[in-house]
Order: C-alpha cells, then sequence, then structure tokens
C-alpha cells in the first residue's frame, strides 16, 4: 500500500515535470516572454516626460481639490513645502507593457481585446490613485515616503505582475495538460 502510494506519488511528479517542460519549450510560451520583453525595450526606448508632466498637473489639480495648495512645475510637483518628482516609474507604464502579453492568452480574440482594453484603462487610474494616496499621506498626514509610497508602490507592482503571471501560467498548463490528454485519447484510440 505505502509501496503503491509511493510510486503513483513519483509517478505524478514525472507528468508534472515533463508537463513543465513541454509548457517551456512551447512555442506560445516564448512568443508571450518575447512580446513582455520588447514590451520593455520599448519603454525604455521612448521619453516619457510628456507624460509625467501631464500626470503632475492632474495630481496638483487633484491636491488643490482636497486643500492641498499644489503647483505643478513640468515633471516637479510642489505640494506646501515638499517637493516631487513624477518619473517614468511612477506611471506603471513599465508594469502595464510587461503584462499586457500575459493578459492575453485566450483564445477567443475578443476577450482579449477587452481585457487588454480594460487594462489599458484601469492601471492608470489606479496609480493617479496610488500616487495621490502617497503624496496626500505624505503631506496632510505626516507619514514617511517609506510607507506611504515605497512599500505600497512595491507590494502593488510586484504582486499584481506575480499574480497576472500566475494566472497566466495557470492557464497555460492547464491547456498543456488538455492538450496531451487529447493525444493521448486519440493515441489509444488509434
Amino acid at each position: 500500500m505505502i509501496f503503491e502510494s509511493h510510486n503513483r506519488r513519483r509517478s505524478r511528479l514525472a507528468e508534472e515535470a515533463s508537463l513543465l517542460w513541454m509548457l517551456i519549450k512551447s512555442s506560445r510560451v516564448l512568443l508571450t516572454i518575447a512580446a513582455a520583453g520588447s514590451g520593455i525595450a520599448a519603454y525604455y526606448a521612448f521619453s516619457l516626460e510628456g507624460l509625467c508632466s501631464i500626470m503632475a498637473s492632474l495630481e496638483a489639480r487633484s491636491l488643490a481639490f482636497v486643500g492641498l495648495p499644489s503647483v505643478n512645475c513640468g515633471q516637479y510637483l510642489i505640494v506646501g513645502d515638499h517637493v516631487f518628482q513624477i518619473v517614468p516609474d511612477c506611471l506603471y507604464l513599465d508594469w502595464l507593457l510587461l503584462s499586457l502579453p500575459f493578459l492575453a492568452y485566450r483564445q477567443q480574440k475578443l476577450a482579449n481585446v477587452i481585457i487588454i482594453a480594460i487594462a489599458i484603462a484601469t492601471v492608470p487610474l489606479l496609480n493617479f490613485l496610488r500616487m495621490f494616496m502617497s503624496i496626500y499621506l505624505n503631506v496632510a498626514k505626516n507619514w514617511d515616503w517609506y510607507w506611504s509610497h515605497d512599500l505600497p508602490d512595491y507590494f502593488t507592482w510586484y504582486g499584481t505582475f506575480a499574480m497576472v503571471v500566475t494566472i497566466w501560467f495557470v492557464h497555460q498548463r492547464a491547456a498543456m495538460k488538455q492538450k496531451l490528454e487529447k493525444e493521448r485519447t486519440a493515441a489509444d484510440s488509434a
């Protein structure tokens, strides 16, 4: 009984290792990784100061709306006696360009277009709110920048990216497993 259980576990582990190797070798996985790399290359190829200035201007208007007098000077945002610089990393455009290939894994093209459109619409909005709260907590509530910006930023960027890649990987694994089962069934019936 114990020996059977051990052999069954060993067989299942071997099957999982084989499935993982097939998944890594699949052209779809390699294309997704290449597309993500191309997105990051594009991010670093272009100057994003204009977008940074737009974000700083939006932040200044929003902070003034809640009673924090703000002045926008290009990429710089002056709020009270605090000066903030909005840099390209603040935009989460790198996250978006890196994540988009991992979001487009469905067979239906329309579903991929809808998911990508939702990501393109929501990521900048959520990022705007994240930056607004960081500046507000730092200036109005006197929070340390590490607690109001850096720590939430790390968890948000890396946590959501890890979640996107994990969901994508689980889907790719399930699709590969289903494909292998169909091939085994076809081979057994032949």
